[in-house]
């Protein structure tokens, strides 16, 4: 393997965070002279900040909520790209439970306490005014959730959009909210921070462009694409991965831009239990320069014609 040395991590197993380990299995990175090394799977936040500020890796695909705290904290990770411009969560029922009111006073499942599904269940909870008599609580992965769904030990879970499908369809469980529409909170993006952009601007820009690249070859090839989201997902339901992949080949954006307004929301919601975050704006959470590159490029119009 040739190219340059580049440490990955990605915080959720799911089909928002897969297009960095989907571009490495079908040799984008090493067309783009970058040797991709995965050195953080399924960290959910609170790891994957943690590896980021120590420089146990340099990119990381997470949820852009959690960044919000960090930035007022001193650190400096910036978001380059959206992997999905909005929130792709949805908030599930056990199969008796059919409304997020009957939630109230029982107990949802989530990633950790601090990362974003945690942050998007309160920010739901509260809009019905349940939130201080939930109880959240963190297990780590998708798996787990199914698991405490399944044995009734949570009502609830906040699932990744694709493990809605799964949980609908396998454990009879009920969309009760979609995140995003309800909240307007941002989605997931690539990662990395201010310093290490600075430091290789021309490696930044190779890494924005595979993701371009990614984009492109998942939407159109799917007969590639669905084998991977089957091993990615560790799902074994290829009916329910195809309509995973339907939904994504569909949200993915050609040209990933971050939505300002779903920045300004997480802002405007980590406002209220930090006052410390209030004067942080979108800009600086996010650097699109290496996007205006691209498309300055003339590559999203050679790629799709």
């Amino acid at each position: 393997m040739t190219g340059t040395v580049v440490n990955f991590a990605v915080a959720l197993r799911a089909t928002a965070e897969c297009l960095g380990m989907f571009a490495a299995e079908v040799g984008l990175f090493t067309k783009n002279d970058i040797d991709f090394h995965l050195q953080g799977f399924e960290t959910a936040a609170e790891k994957g900040m943690a590896g980021l500020k120590d420089g146990t890796w340099d990119w990381l695909e997470i949820g852009v909520t959690p960044l919000v705290p960090r930035i007022a904290d001193g650190q400096d990770p910036v978001v380059l790209l959206a992997t999905t411009a909005v929130n792709s969560n949805f908030l599930m029922g056990h199969r008796d439970v059919t409304d997020v009111a009957m939630l109230e006073g029982r107990r949802v499942g989530c990633l950790s306490n601090t990362g974003q599904t945690a942050f998007a269940a309160n920010t739901v909870l509260a809009q019905h005014g349940i939130a201080g008599t939930v109880e959240l609580v963190p297990l780590g992965t998708y798996p787990k959730i199914f698991t405490a769904v399944a044995n009734g030990d949570v009502q609830g879970a906040i699932l990744a959009a694709d493990y809605r499908f799964h949980g609908s369809v396998h454990y009879a469980m009920n969309a009760l909210a979609d995140i995003g529409a309800a909240t307007g909170l941002p989605g997931t993006a690539l990662i990395s921070t201010r310093h290490v952009t600075a430091r290789d601007p021309d490696l930044t820009l190779r890494i924005v462009r595979t993701y371009i690249q990614a984009i492109h070859r998942f939407k159109t090839d799917r007969e590639t694409a669905i084998p991977f989201l089957l091993r990615h997902l560790n799902l074994d339901d290829g009916a329910v991965v195809a309509g995973i992949y339907d939904y994504f080949a569909k949200t993915f954006e050609r040209l990933p831009y971050p939505a300002a307004a779903n920045i300004q929301r997480a802002i405007d919601e980590t406002a209220k239990t930090r006052p410390d975050v209030a004067h942080i704006t979108p800009a600086d959470l996010v650097d699109t320069s290496f996007l205006d590159t691209v498309a300055g490029e003339g590559l999203i119009e050679t790629l799709y014609g």
